[in-house]
Parts: structure tokens; C-alpha cells; sequence
């Protein structure tokens, strides 16, 4: 499940120069929460992603895949997303990506 949570090694330094154009039109190819959150908002330092679950999850080869394996990665990921014990995010962070997920993907709901 870290593939899909984003852990990664730092950006490190003052991260990743880039624009704001690509920055704005990445985001606008994603699903966004009521309140704006989405899975492709970029931060470019310390670490790529704000939130730290991959946009993949939206992709059409994610949900092609087989329902017991999404269900697996479902059950994984609130499994990581719910334990309190597991401090590689934050529990303010794990809050927010739980709350894009039952919110943006109708199977994690289940």
C-alpha cells in the first residue's frame, strides 16, 4: 500500500522549479472533493503530491482491474489510512485522504 500512499524520500532542498501553467492544468484533469481537494494537487517540495495517495486510483486501468483485487487495495489502504499505530502520515493527513477516498471513489465507500 506505501505505492499508493507516496512514501517516498524527500524532494530534499528547495524541491522541484516549475510552472504554474503545468501546475494548474494537471490539477484540472482530476476529480475534486465539495471542498476542492483532489489527488493531483501538486505541492513541489519536501515531496511531490500534497496528498499522498496516488491519482491512479481515478485511472480507467485501476478500475478495470478485477473486483476482488480493488477490493483488496481498498481494504489495504484503510487499513493504513485508519491505524493509528503507523505514523509514516500524519493523523491529519490520513483524515484528509480518507476523506477523498469514501468521497471521490464509490467502491472504497463499501
Amino acid at each position: 500500500m506505501r505505492v499508493f500512499l507516496s512514501v517516498r524520500p524527500d524532494l530534499g532542498g528547495d524541491g522541484i522549479e516549475g510552472s504554474d501553467e503545468f501546475a494548474e492544468a494537471f490539477k484540472e484533469q482530476g476529480v475534486k472533493t465539495e471542498k476542492g481537494e483532489s489527488l493531483r494537487d501538486l505541492r513541489l517540495y519536501g515531496r511531490l503530491f500534497k496528498n499522498r495517495c496516488s491519482y491512479m486510483i481515478h485511472s480507467l486501468a485501476f478500475r478495470g482491474l478485477p473486483e476482488l483485487i480493488k477490493e483488496l487495495v481498498y481494504y489495504h489502504l484503510r487499513e493504513e489510512l485508519t491505524n493509528e499505530a503507523d505514523n509514516h502520515l500524519s493523523s491529519r493527513e490520513k483524515k484528509t485522504l480518507l476523506g477523498i477516498l469514501e468521497e471521490m471513489v464509490s467502491d472504497f465507500r463499501r
